[in-house]
Formats: structure tokens, C-alpha cells, sequence
């Protein structure tokens, strides 16, 4: 059968078409705005979303470089070291000491500049010269 057949058939069927489109239209003009409306809004969200993840992404490389920056520059500092010291007194309350001390170059950069400040201060053995036997326990 042919459409327009069916249509002429029967009754129900060209009402029910009709009824189809009317209402088809009638909810496109009523509630279209809105499912635009929806649309922005959720194109909206989803715009915040990235834009936050690009400004942790941005914080993120700004962290970075700023620790890639201390690396390099702790890794190329001049570093001294003080493999040698002598007494040529032995430490005493109210004696001055004597001190001779080797001054070594141990970083990738060579120390040009610097400033030593020594304090000394007596005090008493804190530390003992052997170490103590460890606890046994049984078990």
C-alpha cells in the first residue's frame, strides 16, 4: 500500500501524523530555548573544568623550573671541605689554641670568595670514646 492509501484508510493514522508534528513543533518552539540554554550551560562547566586544570598545569611547570633552577645551581656551587686540622697545643681552659686547618676546592665550581668564621667553645666529653655493647635479648 501506498502512503497516501494508508492515509485515506485510515483515519486514525493521518490524525496520529498530525498529532505527531503538532506536538513535535509545539515542543521545539516551548522547550528549544531551553535545551540551548542547557547546551551553554554545560559547555560553560565543562569550559571551567579545563581552565582549572590549566591553571594546576601551569603551577605545576611553575614549581618545576623553579626546582630544576635550585638543582642546578646546588649541583655547580663551589663546596669546601676541611680534610686536615692539627692542635699544636692540647685544648685547655684559658689556653689559646693553635690551630692549623687544609682548606680543599671539592665542588664542580671553584671557590673564589668566602668568609670563615671560627667559634670554639670547651665543654665536656659528651661522647664516649668505644661504643657500648648492644642489649641482648633472648628469643
Amino acid at each position: 500500500m501506498q502512503l497516501a492509501q494508508l492515509i485515506k484508510s485510515s483515519g486514525v493514522l493521518h490524525l496520529s501524523i498530525f498529532a505527531f508534528r503538532d506536538t513535535l513543533k509545539y515542543l521545539v518552539q516551548t522547550y528549544g530555548p531551553l535545551f540551548t540554554a542547557g547546551a551553554t550551560f554545560i559547555a560553560a562547566t565543562v569550559a571551567s573544568f579545563a581552565a582549572r586544570a590549566a591553571m594546576r598545569s601551569a603551577r605545576a611547570a611553575e614549581k618545576n623550573v623553579e626546582t630544576s633552577r635550585l638543582s642546578m645551581q646546588l649541583t655547580t656551587r663551589a663546596y669546601i671541605s676541611i680534610p686536615k686540622k692539627r692542635f699544636f697545643k692540647p685544648l685547655a681552659e684559658g689556653v689559646t689554641p693553635h690551630i692549623t686547618m687544609t682548606f680543599k676546592n671539592v665542588g664542580k665550581t671553584p671557590a673564589k670568595f668566602g668568609q670563615f668564621k671560627l667559634d670554639m667553645q670547651l665543654v665536656e666529653q659528651q661522647f664516649q670514646s668505644e661504643l657500648p655493647e648492644p642489649e641482648v635479648f633472648p628469643g
